[in-house]
């Protein structure tokens, strides 16, 4: 798994990863608060998306191949985004956050892309690599939406997790507080610095 290790954005471009938790730091705080989302994701979408005047469609159904996470297209001035029920609901909540990312892009920041092409996240995506830049920072945006440093250093304290001295069972447990996918919880804590670079890469290796 060090293709993961390498090909997220907090390793290949430090600069952006810092641009990128400023923007998801400001979009949680004006549309989140001080909440730990987890599955409101859905709902904080629509409404997000509802403030910008734009109609939206949510199309969640078991689709049976695993690979295909969710898919975000714009038809007729509405944007439709699929997501996969057939997965496990933390990769279903990331994948709502990744494709809010590209949703963002489209409506705030006049990237066309998504309305030439819609965006298609596929499971390696999140859990081997990417070599596309914005797919590197979908996650990473993901990732910082749905555990927020404040909110993972509050949880720590009151779990009495330890940084530097983070076990498995820790893992599992900040998991179940999140509502994310195991590898997303670990680079979450490398990316603040909780874990080293070798525990983080030890994590990573072993089969969840």
């Amino acid at each position: 798994m060090a293709l993961l290790f390498e090909g997220i954005l907090y390793k290949k471009n430090p600069k952006r990863f810092e641009q990128i938790r400023e923007i998801a730091a400001g979009f949680s705080e004006y549309y989140i608060g001080q909440n730990i989302i987890q599955d409101d994701i859905f709902n904080m979408i629509e409404n997000y998306v509802r403030t910008e005047n734009m109609p939206l469609e949510w199309l969640r159904f078991p689709i049976r191949d695993p690979e295909l996470c969710a898919c975000t297209f714009i038809r007729s001035g509405r944007i439709f985004v699929m997501v996969n029920s057939g997965i496990p609901m933390s990769k279903q909540i990331f994948a709502a956050a990744h494709e809010l990312y590209h949703i963002r892009c489209f409506l705030e920041e006049d990237d066309l892309e998504l309305a030439k092409s819609g965006s298609i996240l596929n499971a390696s995506t999140i859990e081997t690599e990417t070599t596309e830049e914005e797919e590197m920072e979908a996650n990473a945006f993901a990732g910082i939406l749905l555990v927020p440093v404040n909110a993972l250093k509050q949880q720590m304290g009151i779990y009495q997790i330890k940084e530097k001295a983070i076990e498995m069972k820790d893992i599992l447990t900040l998991m179940d507080i999140f509502a994310v996918p195991y590898k997303a919880m670990i680079l979450r804590l490398l990316e603040e610095k909780m874990i080293s670079d070798d525990r983080a890469r030890e994590m990573i290796d072993i089969p969840f």
